[in-house]
């Protein structure tokens, strides 16, 4: 964004090449109905955790939550649970976690324990551990090894950030830099430890949105304009992002339903932005021409459209079809 801009969004102060102005933009949707939770926009002063606590009042009792490492907080994780919700996570890097051990909580010594997996040859396992240096939450937790190149390319990643904060979380960081490690409340019944990752990358869907509003909506181009000529930009594009998003879940739906197959966002929204204009003509035209239309693209979805299904991959597909024969819970993620 346009520094000029900074007065009203300020972002991180142009450190590391980054702009002075900036835009935050939370976005909840439920996975299975396509509903929106939450849509708002800050500052990039509003942090993620922030915006975690203060939506915990949305989560009703058999919602499962998945969210980016980044909303990551002991707080809204016992909120969760206190609400009879569910929630699946990765551990954020800076939280201790303990182990019962003879009658006594003990801090997971993780350096340790990778070592150990790495000798028996085990990939993955479960355990119970206690999170937070005064809370002390019980979660079920699954731990996965990474490959050496994975755990090499965290370790880069993380030597080229700067800041206090990083510095004193590094020798956290390299403790766990070889292991991906999921935390959830949910029991066995309702969610095996063999079903968590790849239960918990269903939150890219929510990556894959954000690219499509970026690379094809062009959301994230803005002008050196004033403050309201902005604003009323964004919304106006996100306005019409809200509306073809409605109707891409609505033909989503109905598809799943008669043929068991997926559209593929990106390919969807790329078409309906070459149709816009169209669109905005039938409008126009009143409810029942608006109707003619919609049925007309879904015709064209279904033929040029669906999801690619990636054999070697367990697929979004996949997932949902589980999930719709798992009543007992229900699923959002942001």
């Amino acid at each position: 964004m346009p520094d000029s801009l900074k007065e009203y969004y300020p972002g991180s102060g142009g450190v590391n090449n980054t702009s002075k102005a900036t835009v935050r933009i939370q976005f909840e949707f439920d996975l299975l109905s396509g509903k929106i939770l939450e849509l708002e926009i800050t500052s990039y002063k509003v942090q993620d955790q922030e915006n975690a606590k203060k939506t915990t009042n949305n989560i009703r009792a058999k919602d499962l939550v998945l969210r980016d490492l980044g909303y990551f907080s002991l707080d809204v994780l016992e909120s969760i649970n206190t609400n009879n919700g569910y929630f699946l996570s990765r551990l954020d890097t800076n939280t201790n976690a303990y182990r019962l051990k003879n009658g006594k909580l003990t801090i997971v010594d993780f350096s340790a324990l990778e070592r150990l997996m790495l000798e028996s040859n085990i990939s993955s396992l479960e355990l119970e551990l206690f999170l937070g240096k005064t809370k002390k939450l019980k979660v079920r937790t699954i731990v996965h090894l990474v490959p050496e190149s994975l755990k090499n390319k965290r370790l880069r990643k993380h030597k080229a950030k700067k800041g206090k904060s990083v510095q004193k979380r590094k020798g956290k960081f390299i403790d766990r830099a070889g292991l991906t490690i999921f935390v959830t409340n949910a029991e066995k019944s309702d969610l095996e430890a063999s079903m968590v990752r790849k239960l918990y990358s269903l939150r890219w869907q929510v990556e894959i949105v954000f690219k499509v509003w970026k690379s094809i909506a062009q959301i994230d181009k803005t002008k050196k304009v004033k403050v309201e000529r902005f604003e009323f930009t964004l919304y106006a594009k996100l306005i019409w992002i809200i509306v073809n998003w409605k109707m891409f879940w609505i033909l989503e739906q109905k598809l799943f339903r008669e043929t068991g197959n997926l559209l593929s966002y990106i390919k969807v929204f790329k078409h309906l932005i070459n149709y816009a204009g169209k669109f905005v003509d039938m409008m126009r035209n009143g409810s029942e021409a608006l109707c003619q239309y919609i049925e007309s693209q879904y015709l064209i979805f279904v033929k040029r459209y669906p999801i690619t299904i990636n054999k070697k991959k367990f697929n979004l597909k996949e997932i949902l079809e589980m999930l719709e024969n798992h009543e007992r819970i229900n699923h959002s993620t942001n």
